[in-house]
């Protein structure tokens, strides 16, 4: 379902709402991992915003590396994860 500009999911409803990603990591047939990535926040509102915020606030700490365009987890690595985990999101990663 998707809103109207300008609407958007009540408040209680985004209260209620959390998300949960299943990503698998594959080489051809060969399992490489699982990661379970979940919080209790509204994954299009408060989560986006807390992703956008949390990577704006790691590119002022310091040795930050750049290497022209890169994805969020190429950037900023680990420390992305520590913040978010800080903001309330958790990281369940299985390896093989």
């Amino acid at each position: 379902v998707l809103f109207r500009s300008g609407e958007g999911p009540s408040e209680s409803r985004r209260r209620r709402a959390s998300l949960h990603h299943h990503l698998i990591a594959r080489d051809g047939e060969r399992l490489l991992g699982r990661l379970h990535l979940s919080g209790a926040m509204d994954p299009g509102y408060e989560a986006t915003a807390v992703f956008l915020v949390e990577c704006g606030l790691a590119t002022l700490e310091p040795g930050l590396e750049t290497a022209g365009v890169l994805t969020p987890g190429a950037a900023f690595g680990r420390r992305l994860v520590e913040r978010l985990e800080g903001a309330g999101f958790r990281f369940d990663l299985e390896t093989t």
